[in-house]
């Protein structure tokens, strides 16, 4: 999987700062977290073991552990659609959608596993 550093993501929360409003800032040590948990390994296997597990991994890890003082469920929703483009998958979400899928993961409402399902379901052949 292409990997979001932590660069890139300061960059999208701070475009979607400015563009929708929001406080600036974060917590290092909890973003580094998050980004580094998708990869973990256990006896040399991937604990998620797909390019798309691993981007929906980082979407919940941003929405429920906060690293931002603001902004995380645009953050996590908007990493995951970038990602599935990177690594390009076709998927039909519509914007209500993933606000949707967004509330609910922050909610407690969806796991990792029901965005997984949500998410294929979305992919285009």
């Amino acid at each position: 999987m292409i990997r979001f550093t932590k660069h890139e993501v300061l960059l999208v929360h701070q475009r979607l700062i400015d563009t929708y409003g929001g406080i600036a800032g974060y917590h290092s040590n909890v973003l580094e977290i998050c980004l580094n948990q998708p990869f973990q390994t256990y006896h040399g296997r991937d604990l998620y073991p797909n390019d798309l597990h691993k981007l929906c991994m980082l979407c919940y890890l941003i929405i429920k552990k906060h690293p931002f003082i603001d902004g995380n469920k645009r953050v996590g929703m908007v990493l995951l659609i970038l990602g599935l483009r990177r690594h390009h998958y076709r998927f039909d979400l519509t914007n209500d959608e993933v606000i949707e899928f967004g509330l609910k993961l922050a909610a407690n409402e969806w796991g990792i596993k029901e965005l997984i399902t949500r998410i294929e379901r979305a992919q285009i052949q």
